[in-house]
């Protein structure tokens, strides 16, 4: 696993849109991501969302469900929004979408 994202670090940096500084090791970037990624996770497990600056926001998605006899129970699924501002910058098409209580 380790060697697939030290090829993807290499892949990355040589992306004309690359903003990863030459001043950093490969390792700096595998660490960075690392500890970006395990914050993201922890947050998720307490049903919090991450808006990360540039890449976009973790959230969940909630809809209530009749099930019948008056009640509902409510149905959450983790949802990823990527930055408009990224999208653009990558002529990505995308649907723009508003993330309740994020």
């Amino acid at each position: 696993m380790v060697e697939l994202m030290r090829n993807f670090v290499v892949e990355v940096r040589n992306n004309r849109f690359s903003t990863i500084s030459p001043s950093l090791s490969d390792d700096d970037v595998l660490s960075v991501w690392g500890r970006v990624s395990n914050f993201t996770r922890s947050c998720m497990q307490q049903q919090k969302g991450v808006h990360i600056p540039g890449l976009g926001l973790f959230s969940f998605a909630q809809k209530r469900l009749d099930v019948g006899n008056s009640k509902h129970i409510l149905v959450q699924r983790p949802v990823f929004v990527l930055s408009e501002r990224l999208a653009l910058l990558h002529r990505l098409q995308y649907v723009k979408q508003h993330v309740s209580g994020a």
